[in-house]
């Protein structure tokens, strides 16, 4: 089942064509690259109305704020990065609304696991719903940001742990310490560097990383999410390496691509893809 994000709140996809799209978030319109993009443009006058561009570097055409917020069911504070990204993956929302889902499905606290968290909105989505949350990002600045989007969302007080570490060795030692999860996020970049300089391959560490992350599963786990954006692999790919490492535990499977439908026509962008695992049926 394919998630599409639609225009809402304080977001919209305005229009794409030609390797690029053209997006609103709050106040700000940012024209970016999107090699998936190869369709015409719809209206081009309204690129010309885009606060940045981006090519190879962010080019600023109107004056703008160095941060701000928007809103997509969670808040967010955004910014300009070096990669082209802002601090928000809009095709992510459908999954934040199922994260809370999943936790507050269940009568008891749980303890979820954001590896490669990023600037943390499905951490804030799992604290929203009230579970505890640990957070993974090898990058210190993200841990920054994450606490930024917590405070954003009234949840400064949430019970949050913080952990600059690489994804797998950070798994593993929670292993060793006996720590288990009933949920578990991750969002591995195709190609990364961890917090001690270690290179992360998709292609390599996936399938180990998900042995590991079977062994710190509670005795009842409740959820598991996993998105790619590898062009290499497609979400079949990812389905079936779930199926494996949850091989033996009932509960069901979705899995499809994550895809943008521009405001105002049927068009859609791919934007990754996504495969789950859960305890019980979570509608969203």
């Amino acid at each position: 089942m394919d998630l599409i994000t639609k225009a809402q709140e304080e977001y919209a996809l305005l229009d794409s064509g030609y390797g690029r799209k053209l997006e609103q978030f709050g106040d700000i319109i940012l024209d970016r690259p999107d090699p998936v993009v190869e369709h015409k443009k719809m209206n081009e006058e309204i690129w010309e109305q885009a606060h940045a561009r981006f090519d190879n570097e962010w080019i600023e055409q109107i004056p703008m704020p160095k941060e701000w917020h928007a809103k997509l069911y969670l808040k967010a504070n955004l910014y300009l990065a070096p990669s082209k990204h802002v601090g928000m993956f809009p095709e992510q929302v459908l999954n934040w609304r199922w994260i809370e889902k999943c936790v507050k499905s269940e009568d008891r606290k749980l303890n979820v696991l954001n590896l490669f968290g990023y600037t943390g909105l499905a951490t804030v989505a799992a604290a929203k719903g009230g579970a505890d949350v640990t957070h993974v990002d090898a990058a210190k600045s993200a841990l920054t940001k994450t606490k930024m989007n917590l405070e954003l969302n009234g949840l400064i007080d949430a019970k949050v742990r913080f952990i600059p570490d690489d994804a797998t060795k950070f798994v593993a030692r929670e292993i060793k310490r006996g720590v288990r999860y009933d949920g578990i996020i991750l969002d591995p970049p195709a190609f990364g560097k961890g917090a001690d300089g270690e290179t992360w391959e998709l292609e390599k560490k996936l399938i180990p990383l998900l042995e590991l992350c079977r062994q710190v599963l509670s005795d009842k786990p409740v959820f598991i999410l996993l998105n790619g954006y590898a062009n290499s692999y497609t979400h079949h790919t990812y389905l079936a390496a779930l199926e494996d490492m949850m091989q033996g535990i009932p509960g069901e499977f979705s899995s499809g691509d994550l895809k943008i439908r521009e405001m105002n026509t049927d068009r859609t962008i791919n934007a990754g893809m996504y495969t789950r695992w859960s305890n019980k049926t979570i509608a969203i």
